[in-house]
Order: C-alpha cells, then sequence, then structure tokens
C-alpha cells in the first residue's frame, strides 16, 4: 500500500495528466506542491542517517520509506518526467506555446527545483543526453540568474558534470564556472559571519566541548611532566625524618569558554561544496580559506 505522500503525488499527477493539455493551465501550483513533498520525505529520509556513500534509489536502501514510494509513483509517470525536463525547464517554453501574459522564469524555477529534488532516481546520462542545449541554459541560469533558479542551476550543473562525458565535452565551461563558485562560497561564509557578529562569544550550555582544555589555545598551559626552568627542585632525603616538602600547588586555571563555531554557516557551505561537483579540484589550502573542515 501507497504512503500518505504517495498517494498526494498520484493525485497531482492524476491532475496533471487531464488538465495540462488546457492552454490556461498553470503548472506552476503542481509543480511546487510536488517539490515540496518531496523535499520534505527527503529530509524525513535524511534524518534516519543513511550510508551517505549508498547511492541507491532510497526504496533500495529503505523499502519502507515514503521518499522511495513517491519517487516509484514519479518516475512511473513517463510523460510528466518528459514534460519536465524536455519542457518546462526551457526559458521560451511559453512563446512556444503562443501563451502571453506568464512569467516563464517563476516556471523554470519550480521545474528546476523539482527536478533537482528528483535527483536521487533520475539516471543524469539519459536527462542529459543530446542535450547540450539545456547544458548552456543551466550554465546561463547559473552565473547570471537571480536566486533560486541560480541556486537550482547550479546543482543540476553540478549532477550533469557527474558524467564523465559531459565533464570532457564542457571541460572548458567547468573551469570557468570553478573560480565562480569559490567567490560565492567566501561571499556566502562573510556574509553569514557579518550577520552572527557575536555568536561566537558565547558558549550555549547545550553546545559544551567536554574537551575544549585540548584546544590549540591552551596549548601553551599544558604541564610538561619533564622539568621546567621554573619548577623548584626538591631538597634531597638525607635519611632524616624531616618534613616532606611539595611542589606549590599550581593556581588553578579555568578553561575558557570554547568559542562556537558557525555551524549554520559551515554546513550551507558543506552542502552547497558537495553539491558542486564543479569544485572537486580545489586545492586544499582553498578549503582551509573558505572554513570547509572536516569537523563538519
Amino acid at each position: 500500500m501507497d504512503s500518505g505522500p504517495a498517494q498526494e503525488v498520484t493525485e497531482l499527477l492524476k491532475q496533471w495528466e487531464e488538465q495540462h493539455t488546457s492552454p490556461v493551465y498553470d503548472p506552476i501550483p503542481t509543480l511546487t506542491r510536488i517539490a515540496e513533498i518531496i523535499e520534505a520525505e527527503t529530509e524525513n529520509f535524511m534524518k534516519k542517517d543513511p550510508d551517505p556513500f549508498d547511492e541507491r534509489h532510497p526504496s533500495r536502501t529503505d523499502p519502507e520509506c515514503a521518499l522511495g514510494h513517491a519517487l516509484k509513483v514519479m518516475f512511473k509517470k513517463d510523460n510528466f518526467m518528459t514534460k519536465l525536463v524536455n519542457d518546462y525547464v526551457r526559458d521560451t517554453y511559453y512563446s512556444r506555446q503562443n501563451i502571453t501574459g506568464r512569467d516563464v522564469h517563476k516556471l523554470n524555477v519550480a521545474a528546476c527545483r523539482l527536478t533537482l529534488d528528483l535527483m536521487p532516481g533520475l539516471e543524469m546520462s539519459v536527462v542529459f543526453q543530446d542535450n547540450e542545449a539545456l547544458i548552456h541554459r543551466l550554465v546561463n541560469w547559473a552565473t547570471n540568474s537571480p536566486e533560486p533558479l541560480q541556486c537550482y542551476a547550479t546543482g543540476l550543473l553540478a549532477a550533469a558534470m557527474e558524467v564523465q562525458e559531459i565533464a570532457t565535452n564542457f571541460r572548458d565551461l567547468n573551469a570557468m564556472l570553478i573560480p565562480l563558485m569559490l567567490k560565492r562560497l567566501h561571499e556566502l561564509r562573510n556574509k553569514t559571519q557579518e550577520e552572527r557578529p557575536n555568536q561566537n562569544l558565547i558558549t550555549p550550555p547545550n553546545q559544551t566541548r567536554h574537551f575544549a582544555r585540548f584546544d590549540k589555545k591552551r596549548n601553551s598551559d599544558i604541564k610538561c611532566n619533564g622539568p621546567t626552568p621554573d619548577k623548584k627542585d626538591r631538597e634531597k632525603d638525607e635519611g632524616g625524618g624531616g618534613d616532606m616538602l611539595v611542589d606549590e600547588t599550581p593556581p588553578v586555571v579555568k578553561d575558557p569558554e570554547t568559542p562556537v563555531k558557525n555551524h549554520s554557516c559551515n554546513y550551507v557551505l558543506y552542502l552547497f561544496f558537495k553539491t558542486s561537483k564543479l569544485c572537486t579540484k580545489i586545492r586544499s589550502e582553498e578549503m582551509d580559506k573558505i572554513g570547509l573542515h572536516l569537523s563538519l
């Protein structure tokens, strides 16, 4: 039995099949609602902490998950998927249909958003096969369009570059996009830090770092086992029963409050970077500069 989200997707697709041929039909609400369902179920699926290296269809990794059921319903509708990938992502869709008074930008945003949400079940080599016009369109959107279309196009372009043949054929465009993506990463990091300038000054109780004493800033405070210039020599025991001398008890040094990492900023950067395979050749020193660390 299909899950609730899968049933709703089925109903939406049924409505689309009945109405999409009408010249007054607006596909944007349907595309947006399906995208919202897929995104919500993707979030629920990720909460289960799946293996990040398992690239199988979600229905195979977890046969009971609602995301897998919803995706299976989507991919059974060949007409809808063809329309989504081949037509709704065109910036000339309405003009080709002789439809006036419609905003094609909003349609492209909704179509790219849904296509990006469906990536876990799509075969990229099939989607972008013999479709150079789509690649060039995505490049144009990724470089010149306002958000959120720019972000969606970047994600789709990154998925396309996973196909070796596409990456080879568009090597020059790929090389041009890498410094642009690096620049955006720097800008995003700086913007987030400016919006939260005082976040690093206070450690919330629920984010206490119990191993703060091992922070690099405390290296100079760590007491060595060996002798130090300031350590007093013990008096030699001459066999008497005199009082035992002990070192002076060092003053208790309170661990300084450990700054809290800007998790939201780093996490956004991390997801942005992981999504965009355009940046796979970034040198390690560049990674350090933009604040992407394995501690994520």
